[in-house]
């Protein structure tokens, strides 16, 4: 059903289908699937890379290529969740899924580790991190969970990421960080969840949430300015940045169940408004959504919800709805240097979203891995 836009309905995928796959980690791809290319500092030989959940059990980190084939495979006992890599494409870091108990850094070009780094004591990692655009600093979400005190801990990474500073946040949660456009902001996603190790991923705190959009100076950590959501229970949780240093917020709703909030936020020229879907496109969100990406040129946003099994593609600028495809457990999504979006499902789908054909599935495959939310 069209509404503000076309829905386009992908063939329905089932759990059980990675059942007969083989054990190979290399894709399978369809018949028609056309080389993509995105725009990438690593390696020439790789397009994306993306947490995975192995068929035969297990956990990897992938890379592949531009003709969605594998470059190499690095396993990890624990889930991992996002990463980044240096501006030089040299590193590539993965973190571990909350609580992460440590970071990974790779090479590049073979997936070897290089080195695992740990929080401190009473800390755990959110599952994300930025580089400076000089690559000397990653910066990594982090909380002290004995206090429910959000951090950012800095890394030199010149010092083979050697720990350097915390900074206390003035929250609880933070979660994805982007740097600005300029270079001189640190951009963070403040959840408003408190959790806690000893009680797994229980929420303690529903009723006193206080999630935001944080905007830090990049060298000495000191909050510019916080922005919030206009529900206190509307988590803030990933974020995608355009040239035109327009942040764009997915989030997740913690109230109940009946209320349809907006789950995009955007912020933009010091001001916060929220996107809301029309007709039953909001509702089939199921207040969950898992990664945002945004074409930095055009501002063109792609939005996943894989516990309503769709993607929606949105012109950012107007909030108008381009597209809805229905893709069963939607995962990750990465803006392609064409124009277009990459996106991946739980289940093992490929879909590249065309940019000729307004955002329509332009190719499609299938591989032998469950991706996990977010391609980097």
């Amino acid at each position: 059903m069209a509404i503000n836009g076309s829905m386009e309905k992908t063939s329905p995928t089932r759990l059980h289908r990675r059942a007969l796959l083989t054990g190979s980690v290399h894709c399978l791809l369809a018949s028609g699937l056309m080389p993509l290319s995105w725009a990438t500092a690593l390696p020439d030989a790789i397009a994306a890379l993306g947490a995975v959940r192995l068929p035969q059990g297990g956990y990897a980190l992938a890379a592949v290529n531009h003709q969605a084939e594998t470059v190499w495979t690095t396993p990890f006992a624990a889930r991992c969740h996002g990463g980044c890599t240096s501006p030089d494409g040299k590193d590539v870091v993965l973190f571990e899924r909350r609580p992460g108990w440590s970071f990974q850094v790779l090479d590049s070009a073979t997936g070897e580790i290089q080195q695992s780094c740990l929080p401190d004591a009473e800390e755990h990692f959110y599952g994300h991190g930025v580089f400076s655009s000089d690559g000397r600093f990653l910066y990594a979400t982090a909380s002290h969970y004995a206090s429910g005190q959000g951090r950012i801990a800095v890394f030199d990474a010149h010092q083979h990421y050697r720990r350097t500073d915390t900074w206390a946040l003035d929250g609880i949660g933070p979660h994805q960080l982007e740097l600005s456009p300029d270079g001189t902001q640190l951009i963070v996603a403040l959840g408003g969840i408190r959790t806690h190790p000893d009680y797994d991923r229980v929420k303690l705190n529903l009723d006193k949430m206080d999630p935001a959009l944080l905007f830090l100076d990049r060298l000495t950590g000191q909050e510019r300015s916080r922005y919030r959501p206009s529900d206190s229970q509307l988590s803030c949780r990933h974020l995608a940045v355009s040239n035109n240093a327009v942040t764009y917020v997915a989030c997740q709703y913690q109230g109940p169940e009946w209320q349809q909030p907006p789950l995009i936020g955007k912020h933009h020229n010091g001001g916060w408004t929220e996107i809301t879907l029309p007709g039953d496109l909001q509702s089939r969100l199921n207040h969950y959504l898992a990664s945002i990406a945004v074409q930095p040129a055009s501002d063109i946003v792609v939005v996943t919800a894989p516990r309503g099994g769709l993607v929606v593609v949105l012109d950012g600028r107007s909030g108008r709805v381009i597209r809805g495809i229905d893709l069963y457990d939607a995962a990750g999504v990465k803006p392609t240097d064409d124009g277009g979006f990459l996106v991946t499902s739980g289940t093992g789908d490929w879909v590249w979203l065309d940019p000729n054909t307004d955002y329509a599935i332009g190719a499609r495959g299938i591989s032998a891995w469950a991706w996990d939310n977010h391609l980097f």
